[in-house]
């Protein structure tokens, strides 16, 4: 378990970061930082064909609709 002293970032136990993703898209780079950390994610698929980076509720977390 990581403590609050390493590299500036601590995730409580249990937690774990949201990955907006779709692997044909920039968050490939995320993930692939994620997996060479031994990070703890959870991945939140994302359709881009469906538009679903431009729907309200994704809206709120990325203004920018973006992954």
């Amino acid at each position: 378990m990581k403590n609050a002293d390493d590299f500036g970032s601590y995730v409580p136990y249990g937690y774990a970061m949201k990955l907006y993703y779709n692997p044909r898209s920039r968050a490939t780079i995320a993930k692939w930082m994620l997996d060479e950390c031994g990070a703890a994610y959870e991945i939140v698929p994302v359709d881009l064909q469906q538009r679903e980076h431009k729907a309200p509720q994704f809206l709120d977390i990325n203004p920018s609709g973006k992954l």
